[in-house]
């Protein structure tokens, strides 16, 4: 295996049984995607894909039904102590001090530069998306729900039939003659 290079993730083997590998060009934070004889282990050289730039590290998730290839592409920590345009173990280069967030990105066969389908929030280190949805190419726009949540409602339910009952209880003893629990005699 050349050196900066390693397997490419959970979507390594392509669908005729070839073997993908990731490979950092040297001197840089640019990232191909290059293919394998699974049996020779000989390099094949690049796919005919985007090059991914500026991130730590690329893991790929599968294969989409155009051909694309859907990766993890590792944003930097602009504080990291650790270059990224030298070797590195992948362990280091997607550990937790490194990373600042993460995009996923398609990389379609002829395209000039990745399109990205996924950018999340800082401090998320790690992203996965079903096998299912991948092959699928199902790619959609956030729909997150809006308002408060259930809970809220399911609490805020239970807060007024505690009031509720504690409203009924006072009443009830409201509405009751007093008698002093101790009468004297004399």
């Amino acid at each position: 295996m050349p050196v900066d290079s390693a397997l490419a993730g959970k979507g390594a083997w392509l669908p005729d049984g070839g073997l993908t590998l990731v490979s950092r060009q040297p001197e840089s934070t640019r990232w191909r995607l290059r293919r394998v004889d699974s049996v020779s282990g000989r390099d094949l050289g690049p796919l005919e894909l985007p090059t991914v730039k500026d991130v730590t590290a690329v893991r790929l998730l599968g294969w989409g039904p155009d051909g694309s290839a859907l990766v993890v592409a590792y944003q930097p920590e602009p504080r990291s102590p650790t270059r990224f345009d030298q070797p590195l173990g992948m362990d280091q280069r997607t550990a937790y001090g490194n990373v600042r967030t993460v995009r996923v990105l398609a990389l379609t066969p002829g395209a000039a530069a990745p399109t990205t389908v996924l950018t999340a929030p800082d401090q998320v280190l790690g992203v996965d998306v079903s096998d299912d949805v991948v092959h699928a190419g199902r790619v959609r726009d956030a729909d997150p729900p809006w308002g408060v949540g259930g809970r809220f409602w399911w609490w805020t339910g239970l807060g007024c039939l505690v009031l509720l009952g504690l409203a009924a209880v006072r009443r009830a003893r409201a509405s009751r003659p007093f008698r002093p629990a101790y009468e004297p005699r004399g």
